[in-house]
């Protein structure tokens, strides 16, 4: 059977004038001449539309994959060039250690929690040695509800100094005191200060990786 047989015998099955010309490895100016004048049925367009559609979504994600890594290289390159500057900072040493063992595995959030107001501190003055805008910083209290949320969001306000409008909503656990077994332990909760910033926390990434390098070399 030549080609040009072949090619309409697809096109009569449905098949689309590129997975024709993909099966017969042929141009497709050729393949079109050869099936120009076969008409499909509606239900035949239908699923050639669909794979139109499913085609272009999946080249889409592979765009927005290759163009993320794109970014991410940048971002991780750029930290490299910075990690010099911040590596010997007391702040910045600190910072990268907690964030080593109490950051969130996001790829877009640098955000560490904790209930003990010297971390908060401690991280608040990593993010400010690293350049960050504090505007942009979230604070969000996990906290048990023998306390108003009023009274823990405005204790941990002024202890670390970020405005009360920049707190979320506080999320509730059940202490054991409300079990019955003993009073909560930490009565104003856990505070989560997080940034939402895919260039820096790429840049974090690496330069916890960085610090491991220097420290294992």
């Amino acid at each position: 059977m030549d080609d040009r047989t072949k090619a309409v015998k697809l096109r009569k099955r449905g098949k689309s004038l590129t997975e024709i010309c993909k099966e017969l490895s042929r141009p497709k100016g050729t393949i079109y001449y050869w099936i120009r004048d076969i008409n499909l049925s509606d239900a035949q367009k239908d699923i050639l539309k669909r794979k139109r559609v499913s085609l272009a979504v999946k080249k889409m994600a592979e765009w927005h994959k290759e163009d993320r890594k794109k970014r991410w290289s940048s971002y991780q390159k750029e930290a490299e060039l910075l990690y010099p500057k911040y590596k010997d900072m007391k702040e910045f040493i600190f910072g990268i250690a907690l964030y080593a063992g109490e950051g969130g595995k996001s790829n877009w959030i640098v955000d560490v929690s904790n209930t003990n107001i010297e971390i908060i501190k401690a991280t608040l003055r990593f993010y400010k040695v690293i350049g960050i805008d504090f505007l942009k910083i979230r604070v969000m209290v996990s906290h048990y509800k023998n306390n108003s949320d009023k009274k823990v969001v405005d204790y941990w306000s002024n202890q670390i100094g970020i405005a009360k409008s920049q707190f979320y909503n506080c999320v509730h656990m059940v202490s054991r005191s409300e079990k019955g077994i003993q009073d909560a332990k930490y009565p104003y909760g856990t505070c989560r200060i997080s940034v939402l910033d895919t260039r820096l926390k790429q840049m974090v990434k690496r330069w916890t990786e960085l610090m491991f390098e220097d420290i294992n070399s």
